[in-house]
């Protein structure tokens, strides 16, 4: 992941313009869940990092206590060694510092949230561990602690679960497997249980395309179906992110296609966005700006 945002940055600047400009992942959120991730992007407030670091992968969240943060992935150029972060955000205030959630020994990332029986989760991506973890929060925004391992000795990043009644829980999880990128394949697990044991689906990988593979934030929801954001890194890390609508999902077989795409627009100044999420009216994306070298921060 460090070296793709790497690889990113360069293919974005050229060698021409990267001496005018830098560009940067910034997070963009708003409590306007009317606005268009791509046509009002810069109607979106921003959480705008360092200019030693990235942030993205922004997991929104709002808490039982009506509370509302943003979980984030701070990534310093010093080490290109990603740890999570977190803010308190305001409809009509400025957010709080960011504090530090969790750091460790490997890379950390996509922060992702959820509720079970009263309890805040997060499963954030440590493909570095070589495996995906389950974590019980125990103060929010900044206490947890390990609570399972829901699937060891994998190279997975990126997992997003969703619970269906019919079902229970399921897991879509890029899979690097020898000799691929981490953005090429999707795998799916199931568990009658959040702990599990989970079980991976007959059909996996259940996509090998590199632009529809790697989650790009929470399942949606609506009017029945279930769509998924993905990211499309075919031309370059954190390009767009397309919408698949998900047709089949079953413990035998599954089926998703593509209904749409958000793309950001030159004349806003972003250029990319790899992560789309929503808890209540909150909305939050991650966008890669570009800033005038000379060290304006607009």
């Amino acid at each position: 992941l460090a070296l793709a945002f790497q690889v990113a940055e360069k293919t974005l600047m050229g060698k021409r313009d990267g001496r005018r400009w830098i560009s940067q992942w910034q997070i963009a959120y708003t409590f306007d869940a009317d606005l268009d991730w791509a046509q009002d992007a810069n109607r979106f407030r921003r959480l705008v990092p360092p200019t030693s670091a990235f942030w993205a992968d922004p997991m929104p969240w709002q808490h039982d206590d009506g509370k509302c943060y943003i979980f984030f992935e701070e990534l310093p150029f010093a080490t290109w060694h990603g740890r999570l972060l977190a803010c308190e955000v305001f409809e009509h205030q400025e957010p709080t510092a960011p504090v530090v959630v969790m750091q460790g020994d490997c890379h950390l990332s996509y922060p992702f949230l959820l509720s079970h029986e009263g309890q805040t989760y997060m499963v954030p991506e440590t493909g570095a561990r070589g495996r995906v973890e389950l974590h019980r929060c125990i103060k929010m925004p900044d206490q947890w602690e390990l609570d399972t391992v829901l699937i060891d000795k994998v190279n997975a990043y990126d997992a997003t679960l969703f619970f269906d009644d019919r079902f229970g829980w399921w897991m879509w999880v890029s899979v690097c497997e020898k000799g691929a990128d981490s953005s090429e394949e999707l795998h799916l697990y199931h568990a009658k249980n959040l702990r599990g044991p989970w079980e991976p689906h007959p059909c996996n990988p259940v996509v090998s395309d590199i632009r529809a593979a790697r989650p790009a934030g929470p399942i949606v929801q609506k009017d029945g179906q279930l769509y998924r954001p993905v990211q499309d890194c075919s031309r370059a890390y954190g390009e767009r992110v397309t919408w698949r609508r998900i047709e089949v999902l079953s413990i035998q077989d599954y089926r998703e296609a593509k209904v749409g795409e958000v793309a950001m627009l030159p004349a806003h100044d972003l250029h990319r966005v790899h992560t789309l999420a929503q808890s209540g009216r909150l909305r939050a994306m991650d966008v890669m700006a570009r800033l005038p070298r000379n060290g304006s921060r607009t």
